[in-house]
């Protein structure tokens, strides 16, 4: 554990100021939650790459994917988002 860590597990604990009960709590609360959604849906396209028709033109010019390539120079585990 290092000293900053140390420092931080004997810290006081951290008391939210949010009012859960306020009128417009569950209404940020859902419209945060659809943004969230919206960029993992983002991500997710992102990640494709391109889609399947992208991958199997590159694949049939006997070329490996970007993030194929990617996963052969990598340790595993040790980039999960990859």
């Amino acid at each position: 554990m290092t000293e900053k860590t140390k420092q931080l597990s004997s810290s006081a604990p951290f008391h939210s100021k949010v009012k859960s009960d306020a009128a417009g709590f569950e209404r940020n609360q859902a419209a945060l939650a659809q943004l969230v959604a919206r960029v993992r849906n983002q991500e997710e396209v992102i990640r494709q790459g391109g889609g399947d028709k992208a991958a199997d033109a590159q694949h049939k010019k006997g070329r490996l994917t970007a993030r194929e390539r990617i996963a052969l120079l990598i340790d595993p585990g040790t980039m999960g988002h990859v």
